[in-house]
């Protein structure tokens, strides 16, 4: 799954304002990433596939370390949502409940399969796109930066 790097502006300031008082800056950095932490999460559970089960949607997490957040799935076949895949021929276990609830033989599908793969469904690309249209995240490290420097300025 591609990686994406969502820049900060003003993260220069923010850093060199926590050298000089961490433990107030830090908290307010936790918070501002704890906030786009899920304001990204919500973002890829918006534009992950419902699919069969839902658990793709329903299993999207975020790891929260030190003014960090990493956002991903959290089943191992997102990748070959995300990406699609190329040709192959599935177990027809994998694909019989799918295709008989769409009334589609079992069979005929993972023929399909193995001719034609799997088309992606780029959701990460998609929800990344929207976080950078509505800019909430760069207004959260914006609202932390004026916190800093009034924390700082005390």
């Amino acid at each position: 799954m591609p990686s994406f790097i969502i820049e900060i502006q003003g993260l220069k300031e923010m850093q060199t304002a926590f050298n000089k008082s961490p433990v107030a800056v830090g908290k307010i950095l936790e918070k501002a990433t704890i906030m786009s932490g899920e304001v990204i999460k919500g973002s890829v559970m918006r534009e992950a596939p419902r699919g069969e089960t839902g658990r793709l949607r329903d299993y999207i997490t975020a790891e929260y370390r030190p003014i960090q957040v990493v956002v991903k799935p959290g089943v191992n076949y997102a990748i070959f949502v995300h990406e699609g895949t190329k040709p192959h021929f599935p177990p027809i276990t994998a694909v019989s409940k799918w295709a008989l609830r769409r009334g589609i033989n079992p069979w005929a599908l993972a023929v399909t399969m193995a001719r034609k793969g799997t088309k992606e469904n780029p959701f990460m690309d998609r929800a990344v796109k929207n976080i950078n249209r509505t800019k909430r995240v760069q207004e959260i490290f914006n609202e932390a930066l004026g916190q800093i420097i009034n924390e700082l300025t005390k």
